[in-house]
C-alpha cells in the first residue's frame, strides 16, 4: 500500500471530530446563535424596553443625548467636593419623579448620610432602593443589582464610586490584568457588561484624585488611572465648580459647569452652566 495514501487512525479520528463539530455549528439554536441583521432588528423591535429614553432635569443634556438608553454606562467625574454626588442625587431625584425605579450603591459614606442628602435635596425622602447592609465584594454587588431588578423593576443604577469597586478583594482574580491601568479598565468593563446584560442604565462616579481642582477636568484627567475609564462608557460627564487658588486656599467663584466630554451616539460635546442654590442644580440657559 502506498504510504502517501494511507490515512492514520489519528487523522481519521480528527476528521470524524471535525464532521461532528460542523454538525453542531449547523444545528446550534442557543440564544447566542448567529442570526441575520433583519431577524435581529425585528426581534429587538418586539422587546418592551425598545425606544425607552431616560431624560434628565437639564434641557441641554437631553438635547445632546436624546435621552439615555438601556444598556448605557455614563461616567460622572469631578474633583473631590465639587458636586458629583450632588449631581448624581439630582439626576436620581428626577428619575424617580418620572416614575423610573432607582437603585443606589454607596461605597464612600454611610447609608444614613445618603438618606440625609436625599432629604436635604428633596424635602421628603423619595423611594429608591439601597442595600440594608453593605458588603464589599463585587459578586455581592452583582447579586444586589439583579435582586433590585427582580424585586423592584429597577431601571437606573447609581454607583458611588469606581475607586471603591476596584478595591473589592474578590475582583482582583486571574481574569484581570496585573497592570493597574488594565485592571481598572477591566473593572469598568465589568460594570458596562452589567448594564448591557441586565438592560439597565448605570451612572458610575469617578474621582480623579491627583487632578488640579482649579482646572476643569479633561479626558486625560478622568482617565488618569486608565484610558479605559473614558473609552468604555457611552458618555463621560464632568461637574466643576470654577475656582482660583489663593495664598489662604481655594476661592470659588460660584460658577458651576456640567461638561459633556464624550457622547458616543451623537458626538455632541459642550459646556452647560448651572446654578447651585438650596441644594439644587438648575440650568442657566444663555
Amino acid at each position: 500500500m502506498n504510504k502517501e495514501n494511507t490515512i492514520s487512525v489519528k487523522e481519521q479520528h480528527e476528521a470524524r471530530e471535525q464532521i461532528e463539530l460542523d454538525k453542531q455549528h449547523l444545528n446550534y439554536e442557543g440564544e447566542d446563535r448567529m442570526v441575520s441583521s433583519l431577524d435581529l432588528k425585528n426581534e429587538l423591535a418586539e422587546q418592551p424596553t425598545n425606544g425607552f429614553k431616560l431624560m434628565t432635569p437639564f434641557e441641554s443634556l437631553n438635547k445632546a443625548f436624546d435621552g439615555f438608553k438601556y444598556g448605557n454606562l455614563i461616567a460622572i467625574a469631578g474633583h473631590t467636593s465639587h458636586g458629583k454626588t450632588e449631581l448624581a442625587i439630582e439626576l436620581a431625584r428626577h428619575c424617580i419623579s418620572e416614575r423610573n425605579e432607582v437603585a443606589w450603591f454607596n461605597f464612600e459614606t454611610t447609608s444614613r448620610e445618603v438618606i440625609k442628602r436625599f432629604e436635604r435635596k428633596c424635602g421628603l425622602l423619595p423611594t429608591f432602593y439601597i442595600p440594608r447592609k453593605q458588603k464589599d465584594t463585587f459578586k455581592w454587588f452583582d447579586h444586589k443589582v439583579k435582586e433590585s431588578i427582580s424585586k423592584f423593576k429597577t431601571k437606573v443604577i447609581f454607583i458611588d464610586s469606581l475607586r471603591e469597586l476596584t478595591m473589592m478583594p474578590d475582583i482582583n482574580d486571574n481574569h484581570l490584568g496585573s497592570n493597574y491601568s488594565v485592571y481598572v479598565g477591566q473593572v469598568v468593563q465589568r460594570v458596562a457588561k452589567i448594564a448591557i446584560d441586565n438592560n439597565v442604565i448605570i451612572f458610575l462616579l469617578v474621582d480623579p484624585k491627583k487632578a488640579d481642582e482649579t482646572q476643569s477636568l479633561g479626558m486625560s484627567d478622568v482617565g488618569r488611572d486608565s484610558s479605559l475609564i473614558t473609552s468604555i462608557p457611552d458618555a463621560v460627564l464632568t461637574i466643576w465648580q470654577e475656582c482660583k487658588r489663593k495664598r489662604e486656599g481655594v476661592d470659588y467663584t460660584g460658577n458651576v459647569y456640567l461638561n459633556i466630554l464624550k457622547n458616543r451616539e451623537y458626538g455632541v460635546k459642550y459646556r452647560i452652566k448651572l446654578k447651585f442654590e438650596d441644594w439644587k442644580y438648575t440650568e442657566l440657559i444663555n
